[in-house]
């Protein structure tokens, strides 16, 4: 039986994805510029050594083409951190998001609109997949209920 997890394919919107949450990732995780909508503690094992590690690991196989097969620590981890990212999109942090997109990316407001929208949308998509596909699953259930709280 194949060891449970997910698989990251690659596509346009999936790299789009994947790169946004992982900026979002570095600000919040590696530079520490970001003020966390949420006390990190509740993402249990959320630290700068697995984050970077997980990026390189869907970002070398999304340069490449090819897709990242993530294994059941990887998937909750992912999970975590799309949580997380979809917070500070919900959040007052939104607005320096917003500041830095615009002056960094050079992008109208209206576009920033546009792409935190639709990360929210496949966001909300993924951990819908998620849920389903891991609901039976011990450790993915008690993350869960850390996330809650």
């Amino acid at each position: 039986m194949n060891e449970p997890g997910i698989t990251v394919y690659h596509s346009q919107t999936s790299a789009a994805f994947m790169l946004i949450t992982f900026m979002v990732g570095d600000l919040l995780l590696v530079y520490k510029t970001l003020s966390p909508p949420v006390d990190l503690n509740i993402y249990d094992g959320l630290d700068e050594k697995k984050f970077n590690a997980l990026k390189n690991k869907v970002l070398k196989n999304q340069a490449s083409g090819e897709f990242a097969h993530l294994n059941l620590n990887e998937s909750i981890f992912m999970y975590m951190l799309v949580d997380m990212v979809c917070k500070c999109f919900v959040d007052e942090v939104n607005e320096t998001l917003k500041k830095l997109a615009i002056e960094n990316v050079k992008i109208s407001e209206e576009e920033y609109e546009q792409l935190r929208i639709n990360f929210l949308r496949y966001g909300q998509s993924l951990i819908e997949k998620m849920n389903e596909k891991f609901e039976n699953n011990e450790s993915f259930c008690e993350m869960q209920e850390k996330l809650k709280r």
